[in-house]
């Protein structure tokens, strides 16, 4: 029966589609979970040369402005902070 069969090719066609869909859907997780490690490695070497910026350590440069800014936000979250504390305390 051609009808039949033809049937037949089409679940078969959406079965390896779906198994096809499945697999790249597993390796794309994979990339993004790589990615996810790098970039978490990334912040913690920042974070290492923050760190030593804070304790006086003059290192690369090119990062002084970077440094700059992280204390200028961090300033601005203390002063935000301390805003919110005194909304509370009224």
């Amino acid at each position: 029966m051609p009808f039949l069969d033809k049937l037949g090719d089409i679940a078969r066609n959406v079965g390896d589609k779906t198994s096809e869909v499945i697999e790249t859907t597993k390796l794309n997780s994979k990339i993004s979970a790589e990615k996810s490690a790098i970039t978490d490695c990334m912040r913690q070497i920042g974070e290492i040369h923050y760190q030593k910026h804070l304790a006086g350590d003059v290192g690369d440069p090119a990062c002084a402005g970077l440094f700059a800014a992280i204390d200028d936000h961090k300033r601005v979250i203390k002063d935000t902070q301390a805003e919110i504390d005194r909304i509370k305390l009224e």
